[in-house]
């Protein structure tokens, strides 16, 4: 179909709002909390925490060492006192 350039805007602005109709868009980074790192994000995202254990989901996570690539951890002697 084929129709004059008046034609197509007026059926375009068929589909536009008329002023004070639109709304107002908030980008989703503004409505989550400022992550200090990427698992604060995924917990804002998900509700679900990886800091805390995987396996009873009570105790917190804790670094103890950071690996390069290829290095191999070290034997972690536990204080069972």
């Amino acid at each position: 179909m084929t129709v004059s350039a008046e034609e197509f805007i007026r059926r375009f602005l068929l589909h536009a709002l008329p002023p004070g109709c639109q709304v107002e868009t908030v980008p989703l980074t503004d409505l989550l909390p400022r992550p200090t790192d990427s698992r604060d994000f995924y917990a804002a995202l998900t509700g679900k925490n990886l800091k805390r254990c995987p396996r009873c989901g009570i105790g917190t996570m804790v670094r103890i060492q950071i690996l390069g690539p290829g290095q191999v951890p070290l034997a972690i002697r536990m204080d069972t006192s």
